[in-house]
């Protein structure tokens, strides 16, 4: 009835699986077969790859059989819009593929997602041969499987492990590239990570693990300072959190945020609040009413997208990205298929910079000057100068 509900009001649903771990030895799976669904390493110890207890072995046929068929009794059952996988780096690559398949063959099997963390807390001991579905085995997942992109997340606002360092927005100065990678859904050919299709990345700069958005800004201005006000808003933060969203936001593939992100949710600088009081975890309304001009930013953004649908849509031809700059703290491209197009631009400097823009284009401004223009204005020169720490966004013909 619930999820229901949700569906009458046009929300989707997705359920959180930690199939990765059980806190305790003193399991249903431990009783039935002893040490058939855990993992142990050489030295015969239970594998600790969660940082939980005791690592579950996603390949032994049976685990693998109870995960699927789980999966797609919440599918079938209940209607499940999709399935986050936690430290999905804990499964196998088989079973996440075999689940892919399995879901596919249901009705609207295919618009199921699904989509995981692709890393682990530790090593884990995998048998019979299987490989875990972290972010250096993408290549050996299914399509229709998505993976949280840290590679984005920590380009655009600095090292999430490391609270005083910054990334593009913030004071970072080597993140260019993976910027404009980035753009592209890391579909380009690079060192480090090379997607299929902008289907197989989700960007994004925050969750509910790490430092808020809001927090990451503030404690890197702060370098690493604590004893600041989180909660005080700040004209130049506030320009860096709409460049980050503006960022990601037009990124090839599937996007996420964390809610509150949009109105600079702040947790007072606790980076893992999962046994924090509910007053620091809750969602704060009045924050929201107070910082408006960014609610409507993030809310122009996503109208832009669904606009530009190419953007996310799945199709076998993915958008062609064309870098223009990607150095010295400006990054631009465009994002083209059929007749629709966008141009970006992203100046993480101070300073203003003047762009000389590809001749072959007609242009109208979507965004400039920390807004989303409700009409697009069209610009007759070829140049634009770019603000410092702005986004523009033009639209292309």
């Amino acid at each position: 009835k619930m999820i229901k509900a949700l569906h009458d009001n046009g929300i989707g649903v997705i359920m959180d699986c930690v199939f990765n771990h059980t806190f305790s030895l003193d399991s249903p799976f431990q009783k039935t077969v002893p040490d058939y669904y855990y993992r142990k390493d050489k030295d015969g110890n239970y594998c600790n790859g969660s940082i939980c207890g005791n690592d579950t072995s996603s390949e032994s046929p049976m685990f693998r059989k109870f995960i699927i068929d789980t999966c797609l009794y919440f599918a079938t059952e209940y209607k499940i819009d999709g399935f986050r996988f936690d430290l999905m780096g804990l499964m196998d690559v088989t079973t996440m593929n075999e689940l892919r398949k399995a879901l596919n063959k249901l009705p609207r099997g295919k618009e199921i997602l699904m989509y995981g963390e692709p890393w682990s807390g530790a090593e884990s001991n995998f048998r019979y041969g299987q490989i875990p579905a972290n972010k250096a085995n993408l290549k050996y997942l299914m399509d229709g499987i998505s993976i949280f992109c840290d590679n984005t997340r920590d380009a655009i606002k600095g090292d999430v492990f490391i609270s005083k360092l910054g990334g593009f927005v913030n004071g970072g100065d080597s993140f260019d590239k993976d910027v404009a990678l980035s753009i592209s859904a890391w579909t380009k050919e690079n060192s480090d990570l090379v997607a299929k299709s902008p289907r197989d990345i989700i960007s994004y700069i925050s969750a509910h693990d790490n430092l808020t958005l809001w927090d990451k800004l503030k404690l890197v201005k702060s370098k690493g300072d604590m004893d600041i006000d989180f909660v005080a808003m700040d004209k130049e933060l506030l320009k860096e959190n709409k460049l980050a969203a503006s960022i990601y936001l037009s990124c090839l593939g599937r996007v996420f945020f964390q809610g509150g992100e949009e109105f600079a949710r702040t947790k007072l600088g606790d980076e893992n609040s999962y046994i924090s009081s509910p007053y620091l975890n809750a969602i704060n309304w009045e924050r929201a009413k107070e910082n408006r001009e960014l609610v409507d930013y993030y809310k122009g953004l996503i109208a832009m997208r669904k606009a530009y649908g190419f953007l996310y849509e799945e199709n076998e031809i993915s958008p062609k990205v064309s870098y223009y700059h990607d150095n010295d703290g400006l990054v631009s491209a465009s994002i083209t298929r059929d007749e629709k197009g966008l141009f970006v631009i992203f100046n993480r400097n101070e300073t203003s910079k003047l762009v000389n823009l590809p001749k072959e284009y007609r242009y109208k401004v979507l965004v400039k000057e920390g807004k989303v223009l409700s009409t697009p204005l069209e610009l007759k020169e070829d140049e634009i100068l770019v603000g410092g720490k702005e986004a523009i966004i033009l639209d292309i013909k």
